[in-house]
Parts: structure tokens; C-alpha cells; sequence
């Protein structure tokens, strides 16, 4: 669900099927709570993106780093090729993470793992992200490489835990629990929560929690607009307890359907940095 977060943001996917704007005060209907997930999951974000993202890495003592990337994704709603999802990220600044190349591709088929590969310059070398390594921080932030892929709805069970009032719009509060042992151990995650703004299918708010289920951090989206008639957030915030760390990811210039190619996502394509 992170994911679907993040490319909007730019991550940080999804159709809208009703846009009823649900008054602060009214009682949300009963839905049941799987469903609340999959109209997240079914939410329109647009055939394809791209985005200008800053990243604020902020440590315990408030000293902040500062990254700037562009970040490009592209939907295959016929499932073309067995694809779900392509993403990729190409940082421009500062100099020491200038032409790093991230990618990630998901598939249609649930039971596929993402693959996901790194491009270092020093190295000059596409290194492929094994899955025993996805549940390590991404480029000093605090999301995982699993945080920045695709997850099935499916994967996980999902309980009501009541609503609560967020920006003035009352959000469906769930529980999700990994439905086995294996993707607990593949995330990192034992249990998350999520709220849910019902009259956009929007996450608003998460908490993960780690495998032995102790609070472990939690993201806050903010700034959510409509471009193109297109939902999407333009700050993501995830402050990591354990860590005592902090990254702030800031979206500008996002453009929606605008039929990008497929040979940006590629692993030839990834040693070339931003053009």
C-alpha cells in the first residue's frame, strides 16, 4: 500500500469510481475493509508520470541533507508483457549521488516478486536488488526498497479500527496485518495501520510496525491536489522512531499522461542518468 503512496508521490496507484465529498461530521457507511483497500488500490493516477522530487534527509541532531531527483513511472493496464508497473529515479544532486539510477519493475502476476536494480557511478556497474536486501533503507532515506515497489492487496488481511477526523475529512482507520510468515520477512513490516480518506481513496496517514510488531515509523502525506483531474500528493513525510531520523520527500512539476517511452525504463537506460 506504501507504494501507492509514494508514486503519486511519485512516487509514490488506483480508480475513482465516485467522488462524493464526505462532509467532516458525517458518519462514514459501513464498507468492508478489504474493500476499502482495493478502492485505494483502484484509484486513477494517470497511464504514466513524471516528477521533480526533492529529498530532505533530516538525522536526530536536525543536520539535513538535501537530494534532487527526477522521478518517471508508467502503468501497463493491459498488462503488456506480464507488467504491472515500471518506475525509475535519476538523481541530479549533489555531486556525490549525481547519474545514480534506481528501477523497479512489478508484474501483473501477484505471486512475482518486483525486481529492482541500483546504478552507482563509482561502481559502473547496474547492481540488482536481491530480495534478502529489500527491506534495507533506500540511499540514506527512511523508506525500504520494498517501500519503493509494488505490494498486493491481497497479501495482507485488513480490520476496522475506527475513524478519525484528518485535515477535516473523517478517515477509515484499518489494521493490516502480512496473511503469512513470508511476506512479514520480505517487508520487515508485522503491522501497519492506514487511514483512508473515502472520498478521494487517498492514504493520508500510515504506521509500520516491525517484525516483533514494535512501533517502528510513520508517514504523513500532505499537500493532496488535483492536477489534470488526477489526485496526488506533493509531500511525503516519514519519521523514522527507531532510526531517529527523518526524510521529507517534496513533488514539483508532475505531469500525468504524457505517453512515455518504455526504453527510459530499462537497465540500458539507467547508466545514462538525467537527460
Amino acid at each position: 500500500m506504501l507504494k501507492h503512496v509514494l508514486y503519486t508521490a511519485c512516487l509514490s496507484a488506483l480508480t475513482v469510481s465516485l467522488l462524493t465529498a464526505l462532509p467532516a461530521a458525517a458518519e462514514l457507511p459501513t464498507l468492508d475493509a478489504h474493500q476499502v483497500a482495493v478502492n485505494v488500490e483502484e484509484r486513477d493516477e494517470g497511464t504514466d508520470e513524471v516528477a521533480d522530487l526533492e529529498m530532505v534527509l533530516v538525522n536526530d541532531k536536525g543536520q539535513e541533507r538535501n537530494r534532487k531527483v527526477v522521478a518517471y513511472r508508467k502503468d501497463y493496464t493491459d498488462n503488456a508483457d506480464g507488467f504491472d508497473k515500471k518506475t525509475v529515479m535519476f538523481f541530479k544532486e549533489p555531486a556525490d549521488v549525481k547519474d545514480t539510477g534506481f528501477l523497479s519493475w512489478s508484474y501483473a502476476d501477484p505471486s512475482k516478486d518486483d525486481d529492482q536494480w541500483l546504478y552507482p557511478p563509482a561502481l559502473k556497474k547496474v547492481r540488482r536488488i536481491s530480495s534478502s536486501k529489500k527491506k534495507d533503507y533506500f540511499m540514506g532515506t527512511d523508506f525500504t526498497y520494498d517501500d519503493m515497489g509494488d505490494r498486493n492487496v491481497d497479501d495482507y488481511t485488513y480490520t476496522h479500527l475506527g475513524t478519525e477526523v484528518i485535515d477535516g475529512v473523517e478517515c477509515y482507520h484499518l489494521e493490516t496485518l502480512p496473511k503469512d510468515a513470508a511476506i512479514q520477512k520480505k517487508t520487515g513490516y508485522g503491522r501497519g495501520e492506514m487511514w483512508v480518506r473515502p472520498d478521494i481513496w487517498f492514504i493520508v496517514k500510515m504506521k509500520l510496525f516491525n517484525e516483533k510488531k514494535a512501533f517502528l515509523k510513520e508517514l504523513t502525506v500532505s499537500d493532496i491536489v488535483q492536477i489534470d483531474d488526477i489526485w496526488t500528493a506533493n509531500t511525503l513525510k516519514m519519521v523514522n522512531e527507531e532510526e531517529k531520523h527523518t526524510t521529507i520527500f517534496t513533488f514539483s512539476n508532475k505531469k500525468f499522461n504524457s505517453g512515455l517511452d518504455d526504453e527510459i525504463f530499462s537497465e540500458r537506460r539507467l547508466t545514462k542518468g538525467a537527460e
